[in-house]
């Protein structure tokens, strides 16, 4: 069934199918803002208060709550989590082409739409489009292309224009082509509390109760009553 109607929805003109993929977000709770002629497909999901901006296209991917997707973002099959800022420009995840096959066309290796048709020795479709993961309070500034298949690890920040090759620890700043690592957002161990305090996972009207706190680490770690990391130095000396 769940297929047939995939087939269904395939055969109307774009506009139409994207105007029933916001109507099932809507029916089901999910409340999504939606630029002018924003795209996705029937495999991307998001959590509530999502957004994506005029010209965005956004498919097979996991956008979480309180994310925005700016203005002529690419995301492929990508798990974006909660509390994202992606600036415009920005290229989230995408295909692989094998660099050892004889030709770099995927005729030649790919069973995603192949228009010749699946065949032996094809590589896989994880192979093919790895997944990308993007953790949760990520920002990403304008312009900037992470390759498919690698973490960007939470609370962490990719410049402007940055090309980001491989893994980003979390609360890191990289920028660059390729991106390196410029510095720590956070003492590692006020980064390790935040991870473990979790806060994109609580309740709406607590954060919004907390978000005078939320200006340092040590003002959170106050309001919720937890030393701050000088404080523990100070107190193991």
């Amino acid at each position: 069934m769940k297929s047939l109607r995939r087939q269904l929805r395939a055969l109307l003109p774009d506009p139409l199918r994207q105007l029933a993929l916001r109507l099932r977000l809507r029916l089901s709770g999910v409340r999504v803002a939606f630029g002018p002629r924003a795209r996705i497909d029937t495999f991307t999901t998001f959590e509530d208060n999502a957004a994506i901006g005029c010209e965005a296209a956004v498919f097979g991917c996991r956008v979480g709550r309180c994310t925005y997707l700016g203005d002529r973002v690419f995301a492929v099959y990508s798990d974006i989590g909660a509390f994202c800022s992606v600036a415009p420009n920005v290229v989230i995840g995408g295909g692989q082409h094998p660099t050892t096959f004889v030709s770099t066309s995927p005729r030649f290796y790919s069973t995603i739409h192949n228009p010749w048709g699946p065949f032996a020795g094809a590589i896989s479709r994880d192979d093919e489009l790895p997944k990308t993961v993007v953790g949760n309070d990520v920002w990403i500034g304008y312009g900037a292309i992470l390759l498919p298949g690698i973490t960007v690890g939470t609370g962490s920040v990719i410049a402007a224009g940055s090309v980001v090759t491989r893994d980003v620890e979390p609360y890191s700043i990289v920028m660059g082509v390729p991106a390196r690592t410029v510095r720590m957002r956070f003492k590692p161990e006020d980064a390790a509390w935040l991870l473990a305090l979790a806060w994109w996972q609580w309740p709406e009207e607590r954060l919004k109760a907390l978000r005078p706190q939320f200006r340092s680490v040590a003002s959170l770690r106050a309001a919720l009553g937890t030393p701050s990391s000088t404080e523990m130095s100070a107190a193991q000396r």
